[in-house]
């Protein structure tokens, strides 16, 4: 969300959130590197594929072949041989490949540190408590003009919005992980109550706060798409807790995937500036 958000403040925060992963690689298990190598490599040739079909973008190529109008114009204009190239702005098209490769980063990285069950409740309460913090600053500072939509300039706004948006997810998410933690060690090892229900206290907190800063700061697709996202939560929770067979979930979740596309559709239909 934040690669393709405009404005400055969501690539930085991809970057950072990629130097902190890289950070805490090397503590990872050579395990868990392996493992998720194996995950990623199928997927690798696929995954490069917008990456080289934006390197090939930025690429000198004679003019007059697969290279843009614009810079036959700007040659003719200039009265100088210019190599052309299939994109129009070089210097967005180099950021926007970056940022794919920093996606493409922290997946990964990601897959490896929550590999463990701890390091991955370290990581989702951390990223709560940081969207949460963040949706408050969105509310208390949402009249202050750099925070505003429409300022073409910074448009900070958009960013933040953007992460109360995943806020309002992860916090669903950690209040699933919560119940089904306190569920599975029963017996074994019983969670006291005062404990369970001050962390389920959290999540609802973290999650309303989120819920909050979105409805006074956000348009209603960004509430349609965070629903979709807390759907698709909901899809897996289901299909975990009813224990249904490959087919069946496949089947399900084919079935909601339609159910949200014919929504977009009709969105698109009754709005067609959307972008």
């Amino acid at each position: 969300v934040q690669a393709i958000t405009p404005g400055w403040l969501g690539p930085q925060l991809l970057t950072l959130a990629v130097a902190i992963m890289l950070f805490l690689l090397p503590g990872a298990p050579v395990a868990d590197v392996q493992g998720s190598m194996t995950i990623f490599k199928p997927l690798a040739v696929m995954a490069l594929l917008p990456a080289a079909w934006m390197l090939l973008q930025i690429v000198p190529v004679p003019l007059g072949t697969i290279d843009h109008p614009v810079w036959r114009s700007a040659s003719a204009a200039l009265e100088e041989a210019l190599s052309g190239h299939v994109s129009v702005d070089l210097g967005y098209t180099l950021r926007a490949l970056f940022g794919y490769l920093s996606l493409i980063s922290l997946a990964f990285l990601t897959s490896v540190l929550t590999r463990n069950r701890d390091r991955a409740e370290m990581i989702l309460f951390a990223l709560c408590t940081i969207t949460t913090f963040i949706a408050i600053e969105l509310i208390l500072f949402r009249d202050i003009a750099a925070f505003k939509s429409d300022n073409s300039t910074t448009n900070s706004a958009g960013s933040l919005v953007a992460l109360a948006a995943f806020g309002v997810i992860l916090n669903a998410a950690f209040i699933v992980r919560t119940t089904e933690r306190h569920e599975t060690r029963g017996q074994r090892k019983p969670q006291a109550l005062r404990s369970y229900v001050g962390i389920m206290l959290l999540g609802v907190i973290g999650t309303v706060i989120c819920l909050i800063a979105m409805i006074l700061s956000t348009t209603y697709d960004i509430l349609l798409a965070t629903a979709f996202g807390l759907i698709v939560l909901g899809l897996v929770v289901s299909i975990r807790r009813l224990s249904l067979s490959r087919w069946t979930a496949v089947t399900v979740g084919v079935a909601v995937f339609v159910a949200c596309a014919g929504v977009i559709a009709l969105r698109f239909a009754a709005n067609p500036s959307i972008s």
